[in-house]
C-alpha cells in the first residue's frame, strides 16, 4: 500500500490529465458509468468513492444526488479531490482500514482499483462489507484479466485484472450474497484491457 501511495503521489496529476480528457470521459459516461450506476438508487444516499484518485466517477454520482465520500490512501490524490469536488467529503485512508463507521453507507463504488490492492483482496471486500448497511450495494469495475505486463508496469497494478470467476469469489469471501459478474462490452476501437463488473448485496 505505501508503494501505491507514492506511486500515486507522484502521477496523480499525469493520470488526472490521462482519465479526464474530453474522449475519456465521454468513453467512461457510456460504457463505465451508465452500466456502473444503473442499479443504483443514488438520490439521497450515503455513497462512498472507494479507491477514488482525484475523482473520476464523483461527478456522476453527485449530479444523481449521492452524498459522496471519496477514500484514498495518497495524500496527493485526496488534496486534487478535496478541490475539485468540495460538496464531498473524502478521507484519507486505506480501503483495508477505512475507519469508517459500521453500517454506514447505502452503496459502494470502486472503479478501476481494486487491482492496486495487494495481497489482502478478501480483507478489502470484508471492510466494504463492515461499512455498508444492511441491503447495502458494492459495485467494483476493473480490468479483466490480461497479458499486458507493459500495462501494469505503466499504472503500478499489482495484479493482471480478475476473471469473473475470481471476482465472484472475492465477493462470496467478503460476505455478499446475490452477487454477479459481467464483462462491460467496450467502444470496439478502444485501447487497452476489457473491463468486468461485479456487485454483491450485503
Amino acid at each position: 500500500e505505501h508503494e501505491q501511495q507514492r506511486h500515486y503521489d507522484r502521477l496523480v496529476e499525469d493520470y488526472e490529465a490521462h482519465y479526464d480528457d474530453a474522449a475519456s470521459r465521454t468513453y467512461r459516461e457510456r460504457f463505465i458509468e451508465e452500466p456502473l450506476l444503473s442499479g443504483l438508487k443514488l438520490a439521497g444516499s450515503q455513497v462512498l468513492e472507494g479507491i477514488c484518485g482525484s475523482g473520476q466517477t464523483t461527478s456522476a454520482l453527485l449530479s444523481r444526488g449521492a452524498a459522496v465520500t471519496g477514500l484514498d490512501i495518497s495524500e496527493h490524490s485526496v488534496r486534487r479531490f478535496r478541490e475539485r469536488w468540495p460538496e464531498a467529503r473524502v478521507v484519507r485512508a486505506s480501503i483495508l482500514d477505512t475507519g469508517l463507521p459500521d453500517d454506514h453507507f447505502d452503496a459502494v463504488v470502486v472503479v478501476a482499483g481494486l487491482h492496486h490492492v495487494h495481497p489482502r483482496l478478501d480483507d478489502t471486500l470484508r471492510e466494504i462489507h463492515r461499512i455498508l448497511k444492511p441491503g447495502g450495494q458494492v459495485v467494483v469495475v476493473d480490468l479483466l484479466e490480461h497479458d499486458r505486463e507493459d500495462f501494469r508496469v505503466q499504472m503500478g497494478q499489482h495484479w493482471l485484472g480478475f476473471t469473473m470467476d475470481r471476482l465472484d469469489g472475492l465477493l462470496a469471501s467478503g460476505g455478499f450474497e446475490g452477487h454477479r459478474t459481467r464483462v462491460l462490452n467496450p467502444e470496439p476501437q478502444a485501447r487497452g484491457p476489457t473491463l468486468v463488473m461485479a456487485v454483491g448485496h450485503k
